[in-house]
């Protein structure tokens, strides 16, 4: 279940003082990406940050540890909303690659989209940046494992790695997109490219890493160090051997 620090969406009525939470972290993190638009990242300051947002420098630290995890806060509230959604399902016996690309599918608008989309922009070139965006996905994925005691420990692994892969190749369709994005605003057509994105890197999962039909011959010859021709489904594991088959063999 996801812990209480990361639920910002309730379905309750939020208090005044919890809408003013939300008013203030809304503020800072909009100044920060406003200014990060403007200028160099490494020239904005906390100070000015919190002048420009109308809160003191201790109410900054008060919401974010640093300007990095303040410029993260669109993806963050995204992937958050994602694992919140699936969250709510019970994972045993459930689809988990379905059950996330549904998820994906109903909440990439538009409207979440279009801060997202800044903020990748902003870090696409510069790798210092992106620490924050990993620990966001990190966070997903400490949301959505089991923890220990819940469960046998086989059924753990195998909860554990389904939910870590699909998770992986959910963020690197996010930074495929990223790749591909303009400088102009988002649209429509890119939200949906990126829909086709996570349902495509969700198939490879589905499908043990086949290669896929929308994978042209231009694109394998695109990049040669990478082995690509030698990639397939991958072939059954042997059964383990035990000591007494061993013996039987000789």
């Amino acid at each position: 279940m996801l812990p209480t620090s990361l639920v910002t969406v309730a379905s309750d009525p939020l208090s005044r003082r919890e809408l003013n939470r939300l008013a203030t972290r809304r503020a800072i993190t909009d100044t920060v990406l406003r200014l990060a638009e403007a200028q160099e990242f490494s020239s904005i300051t906390v100070d000015r940050v919190a002048e420009e947002a109308g809160v003191s420098r201790r109410t900054f630290f008060n919401y974010f540890r640093s300007l990095e995890e303040a410029l993260h806060e669109p993806l963050r509230a995204l992937v958050e909303r994602a694992a919140m959604r699936m969250d709510e399902q019970d994972p045993v016996g459930t689809d988990i690659l379905g059950l996330l690309s549904r998820t994906l599918d109903e909440i990439l608008s538009l409207e979440l989209l279009e801060p997202t989309a800044r903020v990748l922009l902003i870090t696409r070139d510069q790798p210092q940046l992106r620490e924050a965006g990993l620990r966001t996905w990190d966070d997903c994925v400490r949301a959505l494992v089991p923890p220990a005691g819940q469960g046998t420990p086989a059924l753990r692994l195998f909860l554990s790695t389904l939910i870590r892969t699909a998770i992986a190749a959910a963020q690197a369709a996010f930074e495929t997109w990223a790749e591909e994005l303009p400088e102009a605003p988002v649209d429509e057509a890119q939200v949906m490219r990126l829909r086709t994105l996570v349902a495509q890197g969700l198939d490879l999962l589905g499908h043990g890493f086949a290669i896929p039909e929308w994978l042209s011959e231009a694109d394998l010859a695109s990049c040669p160090p990478v082995p690509v021709s030698a990639v397939g489904r991958p072939s059954p594991l042997p059964s383990p051997t035990h000591p007494a088959d061993a013996s039987d063999a000789r």
